[in-house]
């Protein structure tokens, strides 16, 4: 009973079931290529972030933060964009990407992924 519950990792992958289910990984697969990532944008001083979203289960929440220094992390108020509307190919998850500027005098930016459920 106790790994059905949405903070349990009954596989020991590192990843919560809430998670797992909320970006589309199935129990025993290798959730590394489906976890969230990061890349800089140089050009636009940017941290692009970017993760999954399965759209048949509407009821979770999912949010951005963002931390220059991983102790005080800030909601981000950017809207994600959709980037690929259908990256497994059966129509049930989609990947965004949120942007999340450079503050003024920060040489570094973090992000990480809020999903929370009713």
């Amino acid at each position: 009973a106790e790994d059905r519950l949405p903070e349990s990792d009954p596989n020991g992958d590192g990843v919560t079931n809430l998670i797992a289910c909320a970006l589309k990984i199935a129990p025993f697969a290798n959730p590394q290529d489906k976890l969230p990532s990061s890349t800089f944008d140089g050009g636009t001083n940017e941290l692009v972030f970017r993760f999954r979203r399965n759209k048949s289960i509407t009821s979770l929440t999912y949010e951005v933060y963002s931390s220059g220094d991983l102790q005080t992390w800030s909601l981000v108020s950017t809207p994600p964009i959709i980037v690929a509307a259908d990256p497994d190919g059966d129509g049930t998850v989609e990947e965004v990407e949120v942007r999340v500027p450079l503050g003024s005098g920060e040489s570094r930016i973090f992000a990480r992924l809020r999903v929370t459920s009713p």
